[in-house]
């Protein structure tokens, strides 16, 4: 007897890959939330539990992003609710407290509450493998206060759909930072506890690709370590490419600049996820100062092209507030007076929201002039409210409606300063968010 595609089995399992998004307009630099659990009710009113154990997400790096956080089975069926259990709550914005001084605001919510939500069309689980993206509305989930501060109110609103593996609405992969926890060589797969507490095993192939190291036989437990990924049709992970930070390093924190001393080696960071052995002088969430070892290394987290009209350098001189990235060190508890010390520092992708302003064409590159939003940190700290976005070939365009002057857009991709012009080399492109 056969079924129809996408017809549930009775009786059957589907590989479910539970992945953390968010659509933001850009206006949060921070939002984390402890996901106390997430369960799918089906039309019979039997509960499925899609979270092992809670888990601390920070949800704006999503952004547009989906980010595997559990995976598990998952009995094909049909699904009518969600209910997603959370508490701790924390969220970070910059504002204005006065003319031409910009704060860091930091708000936090912290009782136990489920927010329940019911399908319009029922979510159909069936097939090999299904993946479903745990998507933060965040404008709808923190209210900020109209004159800044930190009041702010929060009431997580959610989305939810299931996808097939080879769903072409999604970026092709993501970009996973963490500790690995265990190698197999032999069977080509590790253990990575992400930053965000998940426990994820990948395999690699011959198509993965490696920085820092040779091949996987280098990479050791305790190592930190930047892994692209993408779900499989088995439902399994395949890291597409895997970067060591720096063997040497034990403690890691990843956030957006909010400010940048080159003069004394310094910037603030608005602290969204942190992993380590030792980090009494790294707030989980919020924002800190930051020194960099006179020996400090700078590395970006994927290759870029070398045909860019510009040279995408990053270095301590091209630091720019706004940019997200992370920093490394053997122990961040040592310290340049009350500042922690950074011996690595990578460049991360990041999203941003906006509406195009303009077109042009360079080289082989399609360029956006991407217009932000006043509040947006990039335009608030650069005096500047637009970003320079480079389109090629290889860009995933998963935008609904062609791409034109008055399109609000999400761009993803790494954000370098070209002697202070912010210029994005753009992955994948995306519907914008209401500002």
């Amino acid at each position: 007897m056969s079924t129809a595609p996408g017809t549930p089995v009775t009786g059957q399992n589907s590989a479910l890959t539970l992945s953390a998004s968010s659509r933001s307009n850009g206006q949060l630099t921070v939002l984390t939330m402890d996901v106390v659990s997430v369960t799918l009710k089906d039309q019979s009113g039997h509960s499925v539990s899609l979270l092992s154990s809670p888990q601390t997400v920070e949800f704006i790096h999503t952004n547009g992003d989906p980010e595997p956080i559990a995976q598990g089975l998952i009995p094909q069926g049909t699904y009518t609710s969600a209910a997603i259990t959370y508490n701790t709550l924390n969220a970070s914005y910059l504002g204005f407290t006065q003319p031409n001084t910009i704060t860091s605001y930091t708000g936090t919510g912290g009782s136990t509450a489920t927010t329940t939500v019911n399908f319009t069309t029922p979510l159909t689980i069936s097939g090999k493998a299904m993946v479903i993206p745990l998507d933060l509305l965040t404008s709808q989930s923190a209210s900020l206060p109209p004159a800044g501060g930190p009041d702010i109110k929060f009431s997580p609103a959610f989305s939810l759909e299931s996808q097939p593996v080879a769903s072409t609405s999604e970026p092709a992969s993501s970009l996973l930072v963490g500790r690995v926890s265990a190698v197999n060589a032999a069977s080509s797969t590790l253990q990575l506890n992400t930053i965000d507490d998940a426990q994820l095993t990948f395999r690699t192939n011959g198509s993965t690709s490696f920085q820092g190291i040779a091949d996987i036989s280098a990479v050791q437990p305790g190592m930190f370590a930047m892994v692209g990924t993408s779900v499989q049709d088995d439902g399994g992970l395949l890291a597409n490419n895997i970067q060591i930070i720096d063997p040497t390093v034990k403690d890691i924190a990843v956030g957006i600049i909010s400010s940048v001393y080159t003069s004394g080696r310094d910037m603030f960071l608005q602290i969204g996820q942190r992993e380590g052995d030792d980090l009494a002088m790294i707030p989980s969430f919020g924002e800190a100062p930051i020194h960099f070892a006179s020996n400090a290394t700078f590395a970006v987290s994927r290759q870029v092209s070398t045909a860019l009209p510009f040279s995408p350098g990053f270095n301590l001189m091209s630091l720019m507030p706004g940019q997200r990235l992370s920093i490394g060190s053997p122990n961040l508890a040592s310290s340049n007076g009350s500042y922690p010390v950074a011996g690595t520092v990578t460049l991360l992708p990041q999203t941003i929201n906006g509406t195009v302003a303009n077109v042009t064409t360079s080289g082989s590159y399609t360029v956006y002039t991407l217009a932000l939003a006043p509040y947006d940190p990039i335009s608030l700290l650069n005096g500047g409210a637009e970003v320079s976005v480079y389109v090629d070939a290889a860009t995933q365009n998963l935008a609904s409606s062609a791409l034109s002057s008055g399109s609000l857009l999400r761009m993803h991709g790494l954000l370098f300063s070209d002697h202070g012009v912010p210029r994005l080399v753009c992955d994948w492109i995306k519907d914008g968010v209401a500002e």
